[in-house]
């Protein structure tokens, strides 16, 4: 999809070379606390990573069950959603000034039609234009990064998970053949992990790394509870909850680690131990 943008620019830059219209780009987040189609959205990118090692084993002894919880969870839950917009950019990354021209980080005028030249002249080169798309799909996930708005369920599902994941200290794969029951994480140290990775997360708010929605200004343990009820929304089968002893478990690690993923690439796992 990119890639046909640049093409359009280039017709463009061909009506008008000294100053034609710019196509940007604005990098948009959409964050929320839970979907409904998480759990099928799993199995099939499992399905699809592993293939015949990826069996997938249903339920028709519950079923019936199942939907008339889900139907319940569905009618009585309700899910925040918060749109982030990033700072718009020329096809090539460039920054843009007040009359929305090109302009590079020193305020100087950038040619659009520099890009497109060869020899001189306005060219069609597809090698060249994917080049382009992958310097701007890479701007593009650097803000992502930088305008992504953390959940407190995007919190708690990361959290557990890699807990989970560390204490296990298997590969993904054969993390999802142990038994859910048996995975539990004490109550204390469950907040100990989401206090330092709160600490965490204010250091790259303040740094302009990710932003952070205004419930997590609370406490720890609010923010665990509440993480937890918004997380679990939509779902029969609760990725995270509370056993009554205090501590916590899984009923889904799938989807569990399908919102994990939420905060991935911040290298976050490196304060979970």
């Amino acid at each position: 999809m990119l890639g046909t943008t640049l093409e359009a620019q280039r017709k463009l830059v061909l009506e008008n070379p000294e100053r034609p219209e710019t196509i940007y780009v604005v990098p948009l987040v959409m964050s929320y606390h839970n979907v409904i189609e998480a759990p099928n959205l799993i199995e099939q990118y499992f399905r699809k990573e592993w293939k015949q090692r990826y069996v997938l084993v249903k339920d028709n002894f519950r079923s019936v069950q199942k939907n008339l919880s889900f139907l319940w969870n569905f009618l009585s839950s309700s899910s925040e959603m918060v749109f982030s917009f990033g700072e718009p950019r020329d096809l090539f990354g460039n920054r843009l000034d007040a009359e929305g021209r090109s302009v590079t980080g020193d305020g100087e005028r950038v040619q659009l039609a520099d890009y497109f030249r060869s020899g001189g002249e306005i060219t069609q080169d597809p090698q060249r234009n994917a080049a382009y798309t992958r310097l701007l799909g890479d701007r593009i996930l650097k803000s992502y990064y930088e305008i992504n708005i953390v959940f407190n369920s995007h919190l708690v599902a990361f959290a557990a998970f890699q807990y989970f994941k560390q204490s296990e200290g298997v590969d993904l794969y054969r993390l999802f053949t142990r038994s859910e029951s048996n995975m539990v994480i004490p109550e204390n140290k469950f907040i100990e992990i989401v206090g330092r990775l709160m600490e965490k997360l204010r250091e790259m708010d303040r740094n302009g790394q990710v932003q952070l929605a205004k419930h997590l200004r609370k406490p720890v343990s609010e923010i665990i509870e509440e993480g937890i009820d918004n997380l679990s929304g939509y779902h029969v089968e609760s990725p995270l909850y509370k056993k009554k002893n205090g501590h916590y478990g899984t009923q889904n690690l799938k989807t569990l680690y399908f919102y994990h993923n939420r905060l991935k690439g911040y290298e976050l796992h490196r304060f979970i131990n």
